[in-house]
């Protein structure tokens, strides 16, 4: 049932996803993947994949941003970039940056609010700390690689699941990755 050859459908090792507000995201096709008879792919983004947070001071944790202030402090995180030599881009699924990251940069143990409340721990490198209008915000680049599943659409190309059909297929997909490792 499973296959991981880029082989057999016929793919670039490279793509790009767009997604339903036209921003694109450049990857390499890490794997291919059939469930269902319908063909999925494990995309690896080619550029810096970038998270950005606001500190919660008072538990020592980090909040996803809601796109409103992600849009506000999108201009002053592409500032504090740019002082190193990296470009801050608004891609599909995820911000990325390009650039040489920097080394002297030290590893952060991360604990972050995701949806519904519930705190993750993720191992981050600080890219920057900056401040607006009295609130702390962090931008990060995780350690672990920043994996998405694409499905090929009827023209085969390559376009992002929505939160619904990961949801509904994502654990027979991860499911499916797992018993190609073995």
């Amino acid at each position: 049932m499973g296959r991981n050859s880029q082989q057999n459908f016929d793919l670039p090792a490279q793509v790009v996803l767009v997604d339903d507000r036209g921003r694109s995201l450049a990857c390499y096709v890490d794997r291919t993947l059939e469930v269902d008879e319908r063909p999925y792919l494990l995309l690896l983004p080619v550029d810096v994949p970038v998270e950005m947070f606001a500190w919660n001071e008072a538990e020592d944790t980090l909040l996803d941003l809601e796109e409103d202030e992600m849009a506000t402090i999108l201009p002053i995180a592409r500032d504090i970039l740019a002082e190193q030599n990296l470009t801050l881009l608004d891609t599909a699924l995820t911000l990325t940056a390009q650039g040489e990251l920097p080394d002297d940069q030290e590893t952060l143990f991360l604990d972050y609010e995701a949806q519904e409340g519930e705190v993750e721990s993720e191992e981050f490198q600080e890219l920057g700390v900056f401040y607006h209008e009295g609130r702390r915000y962090g931008v990060y680049t995780p350690l672990d690689p920043l994996l998405f599943f694409a499905r090929l659409n009827s023209q085969g190309q390559p376009e992002p699941l929505s939160a619904e059909e990961m949801e509904r297929i994502g654990p027979r997909l991860e499911a499916e990755l797992l018993s190609d490792l073995d």
